[in-house]
Order: C-alpha cells, then structure tokens, then sequence
C-alpha cells in the first residue's frame, strides 16, 4: 500500500509575472511547481541530510498542460502530489496542478521528476544509501 503525499501552496500574481497580454508568462508555472516539489523533498529528504551525503536531486522532466491563464492579482493554489516508491526507480516523480482560489477552476496540471546524483562525480545514484531509504520508507 503506497502513500500519496500532498502539499498545497498558495502564491499571489504579482505584476511581474505578467506580459503584454496580462496574462502570467508560462515559466512561471514551472517555478510554482518547485515550490510544491521542493517542499514535498524537504519532508522526504531534508537540505542538511543531502548535504551531508553529498546528494543533489537534480530535475529531470517537466511538463505542463495549459488550461486557462492567470493573470495580475490572481491567487493561485498550487496542489503537488507525490506517491511514495517502495523500491527505488532512479527518480522520484511529482503531480502538480495549479487552481484560481476564487474561481476553483484549474488552470494548468503537470508532472516534474528529480533523480538523484553525487554532487562531486554529477553521477546518477543507482542505490540510496540504506539509512537514508529507511527514513523514506518510515514515512510511508
């Protein structure tokens, strides 16, 4: 039995996150992604324990379906979904949508990966250290 892990962040629209056409530049979609992401990586693996392994998870794939702009003022919900992995796959994989708080309507979805690699020989990581996938699997 797997765990789903969710985060909810809510971001306001500022003014330069917009263009011409009023609407938030696509970019930006990808960066509230990282907030929902790197929130959900905090829990899973914390900076310092990366650090201190010598371990960075570098992001791998990003991908977003475009359903309806937001524009200037707009508060936004970013919802990030992450299910648990009972053996390790090479990365970990991420579910986003992103929702006008006043309207409820969505307005894009997505998915980002990460793997994960040796931060001195930028090498992919083919079995996390044992301490560090226990703590993992504890929180599943």
């Amino acid at each position: 039995m797997s765990v789903l892990i969710t985060r909810k962040t809510e971001v306001k629209v500022e003014f330069h996150q917009v263009d011409m056409m009023q609407m938030v530049h696509n970019s930006w979609y990808f960066r509230w992604f990282e907030l929902g992401r790197t929130e959900i990586l905090e829990h899973l693996f914390p900076m310092k324990l990366a650090v201190k392994n010598k371990m960075v998870a570098p992001v791998v794939m990003n991908h977003c379906e475009y359903h309806h702009p937001a524009v200037y003022g707009d508060t936004l919900v970013v919802t990030t979904r992450h299910r648990m992995l009972e053996h390790w796959s090479g990365r970990f994989t991420f579910e986003h949508t992103i929702s006008n708080k006043k309207t409820k309507v969505e307005l894009c979805d997505g998915t980002s990966a990460v793997t994960v690699i040796d931060f001195n020989t930028k090498r992919l990581i083919k079995e996390i250290p044992e301490n560090i996938w226990n703590e993992y699997l504890m929180l599943n």
